[in-house]
């Protein structure tokens, strides 16, 4: 009288995940983000500029080096990448 019924599956796929699994609605992030960089009482904090600080400041993200050309002359870019260049701080 349970009325439940069990499908079996001839696949081994499982057909149901283990727990919930959450979905991602970016308009409610985008939307939470935009209160802190849109006009308002975080205005003047300038926070659009660190918005992307921790992904993509310093190394490893960011390599700088220089190489300096002799008497200052325009180098082709294949003879100047061949260079020594030196790691800028």
């Amino acid at each position: 009288m349970g009325g439940g019924r069990q499908v079996k599956s001839k696949s081994s796929y499982p057909t149901l995940a283990q727990r919930p699994v959450g979905q991602h609605i970016s308009k409610i992030y985008k939307d939470r983000i935009k209160v802190f960089y849109s006009t308002g009482q975080y205005e003047k904090q300038n926070l659009l500029s660190l918005m992307n600080e921790a992904v993509a400041s310093g190394e490893p993200s960011v390599k700088l080096s220089t190489w300096a050309a002799p008497d200052l002359e325009r180098t082709p870019w294949r003879e100047a990448v061949k260079n020594k260049f030196t790691k800028t701080k």
